[in-house]
């Protein structure tokens, strides 16, 4: 299975950027878009082409009943995912992390540097890192709790293959940047697309425990 990248809707995002009036935001869309989307993009494509050689049973693993949480924002489906994947013995869920990472190969290796680092660091990275989530998070946590190590929305997969509704935020043009009526894409756009979020789903259902039920919640996807 290849990393998925709808060039298409790239392409359509530089356009939007190059035409922003504010010289500021103009600059960092282009950077964002141009250096930090295709570096990131094309190392996640390696990575996940890898998993296939490297992780010959994740073939095996298989996505059964999945279950999605769906609801308007600030309904209560934030509450409700966490407290459902808190039975991780029927249940596998992205950690916010791990959305970022799509990759079976890097989930594997981040873990294993996170197990280093409680071993033999007396764990010095994660204390970094609970430090950084808090200047990153904090002023947004009454709103929305958030952790790096907590599940979050299923969306946040698609960000490196311009496919994520977040980008909206960066691009509000919700007439020529279309991310959320994915039953009117061309079949062969939605079909790729979705094929690309099951092998999301089956790594990290290999990585938790095959046989477990992939625990999903995205209001977008409704």
């Amino acid at each position: 299975m290849l990393f998925y990248f709808d060039f298409a809707t790239w392409r359509r995002m530089l356009r939007l950027a190059w035409q922003e009036k504010n010289p500021r935001n103009r600059r960092a869309l282009l950077r964002t878009l141009l250096l930090t989307v295709p570096l990131v993009s094309s190392f996640h494509a390696l990575c996940f082409f890898l998993d296939g050689i490297l992780f010959p049973s994740l073939w095996r693993t298989k996505v059964e009943k999945p279950v999605f949480i769906i609801g308007h924002a600030r309904s209560g489906t934030t509450l409700l995912h966490r407290l459902m994947s808190r039975d991780s013995e029927r249940f596998s869920a992205f950690l916010l992390y791990e959305l970022f990472f799509p990759s079976l190969l890097q989930k594997k290796l981040i873990r294993a540097g996170a197990a280093f680092d409680a071993r033999f660091l007396g764990g010095a990275l994660e204390r970094r890192v609970r430090a950084w989530e808090e200047r990153r998070f904090g002023p947004t946590q009454h709103i929305h709790p958030q952790s790096l190590t907590e599940p979050e929305e299923d969306d946040g997969v698609l960000t490196f293959s311009c496919a994520s509704r977040s980008w909206i935020v960066r691009l509000p043009y919700m007439g020529p940047l279309d991310f959320y009526y994915v039953d009117r894409w061309p079949e062969r756009k939605r079909r790729r697309m979705l094929r690309f979020y099951k092998e999301c789903v089956r790594r990290q259902i290999h990585l938790n425990g095959p046989g477990k039920q992939h625990l999903s919640k995205n209001p977008t996807f409704a």
